[in-house]
């Protein structure tokens, strides 16, 4: 009933208020006796909220005090409740707290459901993830307790501004991935990524992941990820349709991460393109869209959408999901390189696309490619106004020759080649093209300057420095192999195999692989295939070679594997608690440095068995490295700092800080004296290992992922974002 006296308001105002409020509304009180204007003065004070009055005067005062939370205004609804902006009357700090609704716990099972996900929501502790503060019952009320957000979500930006710029959506997916991937080290399955639940924080710009209510736990059996027996009834549908894995759709007990992955490529496709893969149709329609069609491919809506953002998504989507990336991290590190990617963004509203422009457009009777002509007849007509020009100034021939014959030699030669014809990437000295800037490192440094650069976004280099192989920046899966002195084309790898690394025996080899089912070993020089591994795994982290011999360290699933390539088999198994990454090997074989489960791990290649963890950093794992002996050894971190450990000393690091952003890759000089890192920010560092310090910083513009120093500790390579791979001279 509707508050009546004075005496009604103050005893309700007494349950809800304390301090310098409850004091306020005592002294009007004893001055004014019309309940109605002490509530709205109590609201200009700022002492009561408008929602918490029109509770109050309403006789709902009782509903806003749940448990030690005092209600203050609604902020969110949601399909599992409402979401009110609180305050923790113990502790004085605001929060959210999502009331869930009656119909959802009507039952024992399902009470206990939500105690059991909130105890699993409360172990995450990330911070891309909203912080479970406290989950309660009190008067037959259900609740959450999390962090108090300030920003919008996701699906609300794309609302108010359109389509984001690919570099943003790859930014904000990425974080959200890094917040899935440590749920899933925690045995936790989301099931329902959508836009609308990626909060993005501001002004910090930190994406956050909301509304765990349809999350369940997961247990490792020995073989696979199977799930537990959650609290999900066979066949419920759980999850939003527009952005559900097919398999989810069928059963929803049976999704596990890779659902999750899904519906975050799904995600990612609607912030570049401002809609969902499969935008109309009913709930069904959608469902089956989702198992049987694909969307309209995403260079259809927007062109010049680069290549790689096209595969992330083509993988991320993946109808079964053994094809997609077998764990968030991974989605994560694919998307890192394209944050910085130029920033194209799709045209509001997508729904003015005409369904006639999405489609093919019909084969010509001529499909064969043709010249470009623009160029040449712009040619003729220069040419034409020197004639004019020599026949008044006989004094220009010289200069108008030259120019004359340029314009003949060069330009045609370039506009005429044809569509699809590959020329080698050009090997380009550092003052001779016109197209590559001057040396930008210091003169006086120890980086003395970037002599020569490759096209191509990434490298391998072989254990003895003789060759290296490197990505072509045309597409995905196209590799080449090159002499590093001389930067002279050796072989193409084969279309659609990915490049894995080198190994150093004799014959030397390389390794590479297709769609992760095999592994091919072929002989460097002639490129015959000596050796095909049949992977028997659900697919691989990464490929080490092991020094001057015919061995190779891969991270196979969940597996440290060592095989013998001159006899074509596996030498040692050893099983690992997680997949590992970041993968690095002492020359001799001896030991592997890797990250598994974020701890820094090493591991005796002979015995099969773990040696050390090392501890003592922050943030997450991004690079490893460590020196030909074995006594010393790094982690980059993704808060842009390297961490430096003395082998027999795996607790105290030393910090080197100087990076801003996260280290894509870092690397020893051959006697340990130096450390190269990249990163983030776009800087090329040379470190003293011994004291710390750097010696040498260069700007190269775009991100560096990937780094490396010659094993004659005379020549460093770097590549990144800019698709250049520069190679550099050392000092002493």
């Amino acid at each position: 009933m509707p508050i009546a006296t004075t005496t009604e308001l103050m005893d309700t105002l007494r349950s809800l208020l304390g301090g310098p409020a409850q004091r306020d509304a005592e002294l009007l009180a004893e001055q004014f006796a019309e309940p109605a204007f002490i509530v709205s003065e109590l609201v200009r004070r700022q002492r009561l909220s408008a929602y918490q009055a029109d509770e109050i005067l309403a006789g709902r005062g009782a509903h806003l005090r749940l448990g030690s939370y005092l209600l203050l205004e609604p902020i969110g609804k949601g399909g599992m409740g409402q979401v009110f902006r609180a305050r923790q009357t113990v502790l004085e700090r605001e929060c959210a707290v999502k009331i869930v609704r009656r119909d959802r716990l009507q039952s024992s099972e399902s009470i206990e459901r939500f105690v059991r996900e909130a105890r699993a929501a409360a172990r995450l502790k990330h911070p891309n993830i909203v912080a479970i503060y406290d989950a309660d019952v009190a008067g037959g009320v259900h609740y959450l307790a999390m962090e108090l957000l300030q920003g919008v979500t996701l699906s609300e930006r794309v609302k108010h501004d359109g389509p984001l710029p690919i570099g943003i959506a790859c930014r904000y997916v990425r974080q959200a991935a890094l917040g899935l991937q440590h749920a899933f080290e925690q045995a936790l399955v989301h099931r329902d990524i959508k836009p609308q639940n990626l909060f993005l924080e501001q002004p910090s710009d930190q994406i956050k992941i909301l509304d765990l209510g349809l999350a369940r736990e997961r247990a490792p059996s020995d073989t696979e990820e199977t799930a537990t027996a959650d609290l999900t009834r066979e066949g419920d549908v759980m999850g939003t349709p527009d952005y559900m894995a097919p398999e989810q759709a069928l059963d929803a007990r049976s999704a596990d991460h890779r659902a999750d992955i899904y519906s975050l490529g799904c995600t990612l496709y609607f912030l570049i393109t401002g809609r969902p893969p499969f935008p109309e149709g009913s709930l069904t329609q959608k469902l089956l869209a989702h198992q049987q069609r694909e969307p309209i491919p995403l260079e259809r809506l927007l062109p010049g959408a680069p290549e790689a953002i096209i595969a992330v998504l083509k993988r991320a989507m993946a109808k079964q999901p053994g094809d997609r990336f077998r764990t968030p991290a991974e989605l994560a590190d694919a998307l890192a390189p394209l944050e910085h990617v130029e920033q194209i963004a799709a045209a509001p509203p997508m729904a003015a696309v005409s369904p006639s422009t999405l489609m093919p457009a019909a084969p010509s009777a001529t499909a064969l490619p043709t010249p470009n002509i623009a160029r040449p007849r712009r040619t003729w007509l220069v040419v034409l106004a020197l004639l004019t020009l020599l026949s008044c100034c006989p004094l220009a021939i010289l200069g108008g020759g030259a120019f004359v014959v340029s314009l003949f030699v060069i330009a045609p030669a370039h506009d005429q080649k044809m569509p699809g014809e590959r020329a080698n990437p050009p090997v380009i000295d550092a003052g001779v093209a016109l197209k590559v800037p001057k040396p930008i490192a210091k003169p006086d440094g120890p980086l003395v300057t970037s002599w020569r650069a490759f096209d191509g976004r990434g490298f391998l280099l072989s254990a003895g420095g003789t060759h290296m192989i490197h990505d072509l920046s045309e597409g995905q899966f196209a590799f080449e192999v090159r002499e590093f002195m001389t930067g002279k084309h050796v072989r193409d790898v084969p279309k659609g195999e990915r490049a894995l690394g080198f190994v150093t025996g004799k014959p030397p080899y390389y390794v590479s692989s297709r769609d992760a089912t095999a592994i091919f070993v072929r002989d460097l020089e002639i490129g015959t295939e000596r050796r095909k591994f049949i992977n028997s795994f659900q697919g691989f982290t990464e490929v080490v070679s092991i020094g001057e011999s015919d061995e190779m360290v891969a991270a196979v699933d969940k597996f440290l594997c060592v095989w013998d390539l001159a006899q074509g088999k596996e030498k040692s198994r050893s099983r690992l608690p997680d997949f590992a990454h970041h993968v690095s090997v002492t020359p001799k074989g001896e030991v592997a440095l890797f990250e598994c489960q974020n701890l820094l791990r090493t591991w005796s290649i002979a015995d099969g068995v773990p040696e050390s963890e090392y501890l003592g950093f922050q943030g997450r794992i991004t690079c490893t490295a460590i020196t030909g002996d074995g006594k010393r050894l790094l982690a980059g971190s993704d808060q842009g700092n390297i961490y430096l450990w003395q082998a027999d000393d795996p607790k105290n690091p030393r910090v080197l800080q100087r990076h801003v952003d996260r280290v894509y890759s870092a690397d020893f000089s051959p006697d340990g004296s130096r450390i190269l890192s990249g990163g983030q920010d776009g800087k090329l560092i040379l470190w003293d290992a011994a004291k710390g310090v750097a010696l040498d910083v260069v700007d190269v513009g775009g991100m560096v992922t990937k780094v490396a120093i010659h094993p004659s500790g005379e020549y460093a390579v770097s590549a990144g974002t800019d698709k250049k791979i520069r190679t550099w001279r050392l000092s002493k």
